[in-house]
């Protein structure tokens, strides 16, 4: 699924300029939407999520199946590793942190970033769906005017946010949720959106209106 972010990975892994990193995030009592904001050294949930447990208290969404997937003993291989550009709901008794360490914020290569892309596969035998994905970066991303720091491609078609939008091809906004708050995030490049940029380490449900799509979010902008 994340085919092209883990060949970025392997490609700089064997290059030899991996930049280690280590981030802290606070998680609150109840619910959480959660996300990897760098490439795990260890993808395994227990291991990729330090600091809390995640043994019966972590859900992530299978797109193609359309239903969730929690973590449980009977279901490890099925829930499987750590991915970045997925969302994840966390339920916590208490509030915490999360600590992650892994390959620096945004894989970068001599240092510059590089742009991720996160396949949004759709149901199988449908037309779309629903995808619960994630800022991929350790860093706030504008959405930009009209949404030109996410665009959407077909493999043929480059479409701004907005573009995609109006193609019928994603919805105009993301939801994300606030553990803090208790509360939703509508992010989107309209004016009419509580929020106009990705979080990091938060998750956003999207819907989109056509199959075998890839969200291509920029990691260069950054948040003014």
């Amino acid at each position: 699924m994340k085919i092209l972010i883990i060949a970025l990975v392997l490609i700089v892994m064997a290059s030899g300029f991996v930049v280690a990193d280590s981030v802290t995030y606070d998680v609150y009592e109840g619910w959480n939407l959660i996300a990897a904001p760098l490439v795990p050294y260890n993808s395994t949930p227990s291991s990729a999520f330090s600091g809390i447990t995640v043994m019966n208290r972590i859900t992530r969404f299978d797109a193609v199946s359309g239903g969730d997937v929690a973590l449980t003993i009977y279901t490890e291989d099925e829930f499987g590793n750590i991915l970045l550009g997925d969302g994840y709901w966390l339920s916590q008794s208490q509030d915490g942190s999360v600590t992650i360490d892994g390959i620096a914020d945004g894989v970068p290569t001599n240092g510059v970033i590089t742009d991720m892309c996160i396949s949004l596969p759709g149901v199988t035998d449908g037309e779309g769906g629903w995808h619960l994905i994630s800022n991929p970066y350790n860093h706030e991303v504008p959405v930009g005017e009209d949404g030109v720091n996410i665009k959407f491609t077909d493999g043929i078609t480059l479409k701004t946010w907005k573009e995609a939008a109006e193609s019928e091809w994603v919805s105009n906004n993301m939801i994300g949720f606030d553990g803090c708050l208790g509360s939703d995030l509508d992010t989107s490049y309209t004016v009419y959106a509580s929020m106009n940029s990705l979080l990091p380490f938060h998750g956003y449900w999207l819907a989109t209106s056509r199959s075998n799509l890839c969200m291509i979010i920029s990691g260069t902008a950054v948040a003014e």
